[in-house]
């Protein structure tokens, strides 16, 4: 039913500093002044969290490599202090949450990561 409550067990302060890793990361990518839409989604079965930018975009197969350490697609478009760190701690997290994270593409170009958190009937 959809009066039914779901509750998400998360450690806040941890999905905080995913949602930080992620927005700096598309900040990154994307164009200066563009947007970043963050969207919350329901199901009985899981929060889904998009992270959504409309930048450089990430190739199919340099997908499955994103989140591998000292990964990085284009060091053109990097920071200096980066290291290529942030998206495998971010999955690191969330796999201690019990969570996971997906990426797909952004209609009309850029990247959509969606952490999926498991929801529980209350």
């Amino acid at each position: 039913p959809q009066d039914e409550n779901h509750e998400v067990q998360a450690d806040q302060q941890r999905l905080y500093q995913v949602l930080n890793i992620l927005c700096d990361n598309a900040s990154k990518y994307a164009p200066d002044h563009s947007i970043i839409e963050l969207i919350l989604t329901t199901t009985k079965r899981e929060y889904q969290i998009l992270v959504k930018d409309h930048g450089i975009g990430i190739p199919d197969n340099q997908k499955q490599h994103v989140f591998e350490k000292f990964y990085q697609i284009d060091s053109s478009h990097t920071r200096k202090n980066s290291y290529g760190l942030g998206l495998s701690i971010a999955k690191e997290i969330l796999k201690q949450m019990q969570a996971s994270i997906t990426i797909e593409d952004t209609q009309g170009g850029g990247a959509t990561f969606i952490i999926h958190l498991n929801a529980q009937n209350s």
